[in-house]
């Protein structure tokens, strides 16, 4: 039979755990509790063993048999990129409380390779996948778990004597045992800023360059002479242009001087052609 309960399995679904895994007796604390409890000792199970008539032969526990429930999640491996796709794939095991070596040992005679928390870490690496609750540290959970990190880091860092740790004063480290994740985005997000107001005060619809342009008008360009033109249909062109047109950029007034003497210089120039 599976658990009816139909506020237990809401809940459930709530907070995230699968259709297929709801309906298991796992989640019932009374039944866990009592599988717990009634569970057989080593002890008594090697005795039991010692008096088969058959040394090596199945155990027979009849009703005094216990019965976990349990839970089986199958993990993909690796699913992204072309390489090795599938590494790291397997099964978890949930077991009740208590029941842990009397599957571990089992499942080692059989094949299986033990790891822990580093081994976990490392296959998430590989697997290109990030690892619970270590590489999310703006969750609950990451934060919890690098403010232990960092407690026993600490704690490991002063069991050293003095002269066998290192000095991270003289180093430079800021913070040897944990990442400041605060810190640093704080430190990103003012280094934007400072990025964006230089772009913001330079751009043409800011403010200072319109006051800049209302401050300094141009004055308008003098209309330039005509030019004659030589037999070819060219026109003929004065040294002295160059120089009148560079200078006729912004500039409080019109310089007249300027263009009488350059009508008189063209029209000798045209006299003399």
């Amino acid at each position: 039979e599976k658990c009816q309960d139909n506020e237990k399995v809401r809940q459930l679904l709530l907070e995230g755990v699968p259709v297929e895994c709801t309906h298991s007796f796992i989640w019932n604390q009374d039944i866990c509790k009592s599988v717990t409890e009634n569970k057989i000792s080593d002890q008594d199970l090697n005795r039991m063993r010692s008096e088969l008539l058959v040394p090596g032969s199945r155990l027979i526990l009849g009703p005094h048999e216990s019965k976990i429930p349990i839970i089986l999640i199958q993990q993909p491996g690796k699913v992204t990129g072309e390489d090795r796709l599938g590494w790291g794939s397997g099964w978890d095991v949930l077991l009740p409380k208590g029941w842990g070596m009397a599957f571990w040992i089992p499942f080692i005679y059989r094949g299986a390779r033990v790891g822990g928390l580093k081994e976990s870490a490392v296959h998430s690496q590989y697997k290109r996948s990030p690892n619970v609750p270590g590489d999310f540290p703006d969750c609950p959970a990451g934060m919890l778990f690098a403010e232990e990190q960092a407690k026993n880091l600490l704690e490991k860092y002063k069991r050293r004597p003095p002269a066998k740790r290192p000095n991270y004063v003289k180093l430079g480290t800021l913070a040897p045992f944990c990442c400041p994740w605060e810190q640093l985005t704080h430190d990103w997000e003012s280094r934007g800023q400072a990025h964006e107001e230089p772009s913001v005060a330079s751009s043409p619809n800011g403010k200072e360059s319109e006051l800049r342009r209302s401050e300094a008008p141009c004055a308008p360009m003098p209309k330039k002479p005509h030019q004659p033109s030589d037999e070819v249909g060219t026109a003929i062109e004065h040294p002295r242009e160059a120089e009148e047109v560079m200078d006729a950029g912004c500039q409080e007034s019109p310089r007249p001087e300027s263009i009488t003497d350059q009508d008189d210089s063209e029209n000798h120039v045209a006299a003399t052609g």
